[in-house]
């Protein structure tokens, strides 16, 4: 494994899952007959001994829709394109993150409508974020802002662009929640309310836990970030990720019960905010070898993530999988052979609607972020 790789492993790793199809379960308890409508475990469905979160759908709702965690609505490609800076302030407060700085916010999606994609152009190093090693993007604000992690000193920071789907960033800021210790693989709600890293800070369980803080407002700073306590264990957890509903968080974690030395996990609430019922691996998804760093489009019907499996094109690769809708078990794993080359690809972070997807690569030395737009098959 590089040696990037090896620092950003203990500190990364991102998701995979059918809506609780597969999921091995993290609790014996029993979660009733199969789809019995009682949603008291959120998304989990009780996490069933044996992987049986209630029907294969994930449905654990009385309605028998996908559940507090099966995604079955996503509520939309992650809010409305254009939606000026989501508040238009015009500064984020101390995190960095929000309307664009002095500008009013961003001016709506610049990418022409498509209705058919196709595959993954070229990709390309995205330019402004200045020297250093990073790892781990996500995006905010249909993609207009980007927050990453620095493996040196371990700290996160935020980016701005002004035009979709251009390589240049700019306006590169730490966040607020940095301290003396690493806090490391980010991911922003769609609301931008709820910011979720991993963190070796005092207080952890393991190298790695994961945190979480929220702030009221765009343009509110964030409160002091708090473990994750009902997620983490005495195992590494890192690379959380939040579906665009805010109620499926997917992790990666060295626990027992996977498939793997790293394997993808995932836990649900009932709701956008609050605390996430009892974690289960991924086992559709999941393989024997280090399998972490997924994210999710916002109709859930496309998950990407990062794995070390025979097939690749060398190193670490980027992987996906597809389904016909919310409640449908994934497709086998397939290799994303225009986007992998023989250095290593990790942390993939799609934008919500599956047009443009940012990545960590080796190809050019150290790990620097690229990105890809797929093209347009049919407008």
């Amino acid at each position: 494994m590089a040696g990037w790789l090896a620092v950003t492993l203990g500190a990364c790793a991102r998701f995979d899952f059918d809506p609780l199809q597969g999921s091995s379960g993290a609790s014996a308890a029993s979660a009733g007959s199969a789809g019995d409508g009682n949603a008291a475990a959120p998304g989990v469905g009780g996490a069933g001994s044996g992987g049986q979160a209630g029907s294969a759908a994930g449905g654990d709702g009385a309605s028998g829709d996908a559940g507090a965690g099966g995604l079955g609505g996503s509520g939309g490609a992650d809010g409305a394109a254009g939606t000026d800076g989501v508040g238009g302030s015009t500064d984020a407060g101390p995190s960095g993150i929000g309307g664009s700085s002095g500008a009013g916010g961003s001016s709506g999606d610049e990418l022409p409508p498509c209705s058919v994609l196709g595959s993954f152009g070229a990709p390309e190093p995205l330019t402004g974020l200045g020297a250093g090693s990073f790892f781990s993007p996500a995006v905010f604000d249909d993609a207009h802002v980007l927050i990453f992690a620095s493996s040196s000193p371990g700290d996160l920071f935020s980016a701005r662009r002004a035009t979709r789907g251009s390589p240049a960033f700019g306006d590169v800021s730490p966040l607020s929640v940095n301290t003396s210790s690493a806090e490391v693989t980010p991911w922003l709600s769609a609301d931008g309310l709820e910011l979720l890293f991993a963190s070796d800070r005092s207080g952890a369980q393991s190298p790695r836990d994961l945190m979480r803080t929220t702030r009221p407002s765009l343009d509110a700073p964030f409160a002091t970030p708090t473990f994750i306590t009902e997620v983490n264990s005495f195992w590494t957890e890192n690379l959380p990720s939040l579906h665009a509903n805010g109620r499926l968080l997917v992790f990666s974690s060295d626990r027992p019960g996977g498939a793997g030395i790293m394997d993808l996990w995932q836990a649900s609430r009932p709701g956008a905010t609050g605390p996430f019922g009892n974690a289960g691996s991924i086992a559709a998804l999941n393989g024997s070898s280090d399998d972490s760093g997924a994210t999710l489009t916002g109709d859930a019907r496309r998950v990407y993530f990062t794995s070390e499996r025979p097939g690749g094109a060398g190193g670490r690769d980027l992987w996906f999988a597809e389904r016909t809708d919310a409640g449908a078990t994934f497709s086998a794993p397939r290799n994303l052979s225009e986007i992998n080359g023989t250095a290593d690809e990790a942390d993939p972070a799609i934008s919500a609607d599956d047009r443009e997807l940012f990545f960590a690569t080796s190809r050019a030395g150290g790990s620097q972020l690229w990105h890809a737009l797929r093209t347009c098959i049919s407008p």
